[in-house]
């Protein structure tokens, strides 16, 4: 699609602007605050329905209704009118905008299928580069970086189904992570029972073996809670009185916390805080422990690629110096092998508390359920006491679920562990329970207490088979969901790796014709981090860093360009073909703005770019390098909030001059030719890579600047009529020396005639020049210019490269080329 006619009336601070673009590429320029971002605006209102620089970060308190009209009018007056081609459509179409109804472009029902589909990618917003933008593609962060591509890109759906799998996996690691805790809370209840510190299978068919031999009753071959007591008969039933509590197994589990809370386990749960408190030390205080430790596996097979002589980093493409790849692989091998040992610690040390602290805490619910069971009368205090000791340990417990997110900052000391485990008070607690335990509930028969232990083993076990089933499911299902969100990421990171990694070769490729002298050693890597987008660039061979940590500013700029356009072809997919710079080179110097002229010239010479710069060295390189022909320019000046911006549509220098001589005006038309021509060879001379006489001074007049590119001109012409001759190429050949010949009148005629320039322009003598007089000097000279340009798009004639030996001569589309290499051997 290309932009043909634009109308803007009532939008920002343009009241009515008419411009005729006729799909070709365009410059606005203007001082600052001049109206040149309301076209940017307007035509980003037209196709997207939004005026981006409106909306996002910063923009609180402004609003679309509200600021995107002129602010003297209202809605309904604030309108975007076009004539635009559509690719497959002979006629031009017109469509248009209204603010008071954003969301509704209007046009013909008949093409609007056809501009539906071209507004759907346009809406996307990738046509568009403003200064803001290269911020957000160079410096914003990873995640947002990858949002913003991602919807350019139309992968939004892509991270739409990634975030739905990875909150559907997440949500189901954490039921089988909480299903897993319930099997350690259930084990630990059959050990009250069992009397056990560590739960076994063996170990409770053991002791129901026994337990069923106490009644009577055979062995059993497996630990099922259904069979423990299958042709067992209850023994005599006990006094109703003494209720469901059996003394012998509440006074056993009282032991039982008596050995779990002796000094010499104390202290060993003392020594394995520590250790933990430690090792997650460590890993806070050096956070890169984690990422590479993630990292290690790719590290790891990196190495097998790399030696002592390896300078290309196999992973990212980095340069670096001999020896030194080798020894960083090894350094973050070691760094991740650090953080697997540290991992592993903290793994043990949390189950070292967490074991104890769960068996421990079932004990105390145990103890403190039966004491109400049994209605025991103990001290008014020991039920508090026994509650608060099990909400300490529920707290404890909990820290040590995810024990490097919140152990260190949960508030507990090694001191206030310790006293978790072991409460001030607890064992005078223990005693008056055991004592009055002892005293109120009679003795059971060891076939009661056989019986009993059975009764209370089968329903701890068949809780437990409960939670273990439901492990197995949500297990399942976890996994399921992990194997699913796995093989998507393959799948997509497959896809995306292979799109990434073309537009970091498009990059890197454009990169090199902004900055010839470093391409050699750049590299790029745009990298998918799950949901992330990591952007790194080389710096000077040295490695992969973000870009704005080692490049300038102007470099930053560069390189936003040269992303967004790498982008643009993947997004645009050749149906987009308009591309608009809102003053994007600020930060870049003028010798680098000319290999931004050459890039958009050579690279995109299909696109239609609407270019706005307050930079008029910058819009005249434009012109002299094909971006955009001269009648394509327009000035804006004088803006007023009533009027909007003067605009002023540049003639070029012949017309301005023939305007001049038309008024007699010789003086004045001196003057154009002159300055014209002194700001035209100069660009032939860097085009060509003239050499200059030096000057201590720096200042240069015509004849340096017309000098030098006529002696360079010559001997390059003359270099490539040798290299025809060398290839026997007689068309060419032929056609370089006709040119040759052309060249050389075309230089006498203007030698004669530029003396007439200064003296019309420095003396008085002017007065004695009539237009008639002027004109051979101005046919001469325009000859001339014409000599250094192609005749088809306008463009200066350079030679390339611009550093080395000289390989070829050529306009940027590419019409006028001449070969300067000879073939070997050749005279």
């Amino acid at each position: 699609m290309n932009l043909i006619t634009l109308s803007v009336k009532n939008i920002r601070g343009l009241p009515d602007l008419q411009l005729r673009l006729d799909g070709k590429s365009a410059v606005i320029w203007g001082p600052n605050g001049s109206g040149k971002s309301g076209v940017v605006d307007a035509i980003d209102f037209l196709f997207t329905g939004r005026i981006s620089r409106l909306f996002g970060e910063g923009t609180n308190g402004i609003s679309h209704s509200q600021h995107g009209p002129h602010i003297d009018h209202d809605l309904e007056s604030a309108v975007v009118s076009a004539t635009v081609q559509l690719d497959g459509i002979p006629n031009h179409i017109e469509i248009s905008r209204c603010m008071a109804q954003p969301k509704t472009i209007q046009c013909s029902d008949e093409i609007r299928p056809m501009l539906d589909s071209v507004i759907e990618l346009m809406r996307r917003g990738g046509f568009i580069l403003t200064r803001r933008d290269i911020l957000k593609y160079i410096t914003s962060e990873a995640g947002k970086r990858s949002e913003e591509i991602q919807e350019l890109l139309r992968l939004k759906r892509v991270e739409s189904v990634r975030k739905s799998l990875s909150k559907a996996t997440n949500h189901l690691k954490r039921q089988d992570q909480s299903a897993l805790r319930a099997i350690e809370k259930a084990k630990a209840d059959v050990n009250v029972i069992l009397g056990d510190s560590i739960y076994s299978d063996e170990s409770l068919l053991e002791r129901v073996n026994d337990y069923r031999k106490t009644l009577g009753g055979g062995p059993l071959n497996n630990h099922l809670a259904a069979g423990f007591k299958d042709g067992l008969l209850p023994p005599t039933a006990v006094e109703e009185s003494s209720g469901s509590v059996n003394p012998d197994i509440y006074l056993q589990v009282i032991q039982n916390i008596r050995r779990d809370t002796e000094p010499e386990s104390i202290l060993e749960l003392e020594g394995v805080d520590n250790d933990l408190r430690s090792n997650l030390a460590i890993l806070r205080d050096d956070p890169a422990l984690q990422s590479e430790y993630d990292s290690l596996k790719l590290s790891t097979i990196a190495s097998e690629f790399i030696d002592q002589s390896t300078v290309d980093c196999p992973v990212c493409g980095a340069i670096w110096e001999e020896g030194h790849l080798k020894a960083h692989i090894e350094g973050k091998i070691a760094t991740a092998e650090k953080a697997e040992k540290v991992r592993s610690r903290i793994a043990d040390a949390t189950s070292g508390l967490s074991g104890p602290g769960r068996n421990l805490r079932a004990k105390v619910i145990y103890l403190e359920n039966n004491l109400r069971a049994a209605a025991i009368e103990t001290h008014e205090n020991d039920l508090q006491i026994l509650s608060s000791w099990r909400e300490r340990l529920d707290f404890l417990l909990g820290a040590l679920e995810s024990p490097a997110d919140e152990y260190l900052d949960c508030g507990l000391s090694a001191d206030d562990v310790m006293n978790t485990f072991v409460p001030p008070g607890v064992v005078r607690v223990l005693d008056r329970i055991e004592s009055t335990t002892q005293e109120t509930l009679p003795q059971r028969s060891t076939a009661q207490t056989a019986w009993d232990k059975l009764t209370q083993l089968k329903v701890g076990v068949q809780s437990l088979e409960r939670r273990q089933r439901e492990r197995q499911s949500a297990e399942f299902d976890f996994r399921r969901s992990s194997i699913l969100l796995s093989t998507f990421l393959k799948a997509r990171d497959s896809v995306l790796e292979g799109l990434y990694s073309r537009i970091s070769a498009r990059f890197v490729e454009f990169y090199g014709v902004l900055h010839e002298d470093e391409k050699k050693h750049f590299a790029a890597q745009l990298k998918l981090d799950r949901a992330a987008l990591d952007f790194g660039v080389d710096f000077m061979g040295r490695g992969i860093h973000p870009p704005h940590a080692m490049h300038s500013e102007g470099h930053q700029d560069s390189m936003g360009i040269c992303l967004f356009l790498a982008l643009n072809e993947e997004f645009a997919n050749k149906r987009v073909n308009l591309i608009v710079l809102d003053d994007v080179v600020m930060s870049i110097d003028t010798d680098h703005r000319k290999n931004v002229c050459r890039l958009l010239s050579e690279w995109f010479s299909d696109r239609q770019f609407v270019i706005t710069t307050h930079d008029k060295i910058w819009t005249r390189q434009l012109g002299q390098e094909g971006v955009v022909n001269k009648s394509q320019v327009t000035e804006f000046t004088n803006w007023t909030v009533e009027g909007g911006p003067n605009t002023h549509f540049p003639r070029g220098l012949w017309e301005d001059i023939e305007a001049d001589l038309d008024q007699e005006n010789v003086e004045n038309a001196a003057f154009r030719l002159r300055r014209g021509s002194e700001e035209f060879f100069e660009g032939v001379c860097d085009a060509l890579g003239a050499k200059l006489v030096y000057n201590s001074r720096m200042s240069r007049d015509l004849g340096d600047w017309l000098d030098a590119a006529m002696r360079e001109y010559g001997a390059l012409l003359k270099a490539a009529v040798k290299s025809d001759s060398s290839w026997g190429k007689v068309v060419d050949e032929r056609k370089l020396t006709h040119l040759d010949s052309l060249k050389s009148q075309i230089f006498d005629q203007a030698n004669a005639e530029r003396w007439s320039i200064n003296p019309n322009v420095h003396f008085t003598s002017w007065a004695n020049f009539t237009k008639k007089e002027f004109v051979p000097v101005v046919d001469a000279f325009r000859a001339l210019h014409e000599l250094f340009q192609c005749s088809k798009c306008g463009g200066l004639l350079e030679k390339l490269p611009r550093k080395g030996p000289r390989q070829i001569v050529k306009c940027p589309c590419g019409t006028e080329v001449w070969n300067l290499r000879r073939k070997a051997n050749s005279q």
